[in-house]
């Protein structure tokens, strides 16, 4: 425990590793190490809230960047779950150099059924895919478009866990 009344924030540590971040704002953020500031609750990785979990990453790529981010799920080889798969990706303000998917899956095991809401996909952006791979993973993959340009991405995975 690391209280700086001082710089005014609260620490709670085990080993090394930052747990629980009370900022000088007010802000909290668990499993993150940074000030919240403008925030007032950030949570690094995953949240469930009565069995519904969301998992979510985000950070940099190029319009070029191909590549995949596995996201486990409970083995629903026995009976059926669904999610909602949400990925990001742009460079500029409008929908030319970026990619943009929004989709609900149901799937068992292997076999999946997509309800896509909105896929938006660019030459300079490339597209995203979301598909299960095993009765354990989801995979949403970013696939390279041709313009070289930074942006932001996130993705965001909902489902039930049992």
């Amino acid at each position: 425990l690391d209280l700086n009344a001082n710089a005014g924030y609260l620490t709670l540590r085990t080993g090394d590793t930052t747990r629980l971040f009370v900022g000088s704002t007010g802000g909290v953020s668990v499993g993150a190490v940074t000030d919240p500031g403008l925030y007032n609750f950030i949570v690094a990785g995953t949240v469930s809230v009565n069995g519904v979990i969301t998992k979510s990453i985000g950070g940099s790529m190029t319009g070029v960047t191909a590549t995949y981010f596995d996201f486990p799920t409970h083995d629903d080889a026995g009976n059926g779950q669904m999610f909602e798969v949400k990925a990001f990706f742009d460079h500029y303000y409008n929908f030319d150099y970026g990619t943009h998917l929004y989709r609900f899956i149901t799937s068992r095991d292997t076999s999946q059924c997509n309800l896509t809401i909105f896929n938006c996909t660019s030459a300079n952006g490339g597209s995203w895919s979301a598909y299960k791979t095993s009765s354990t993973n989801l995979r949403v993959c970013k696939i390279a478009g041709t313009y070289g340009g930074g942006g932001a991405y996130w993705i965001q995975v909902t489902g039930k866990q049992p």
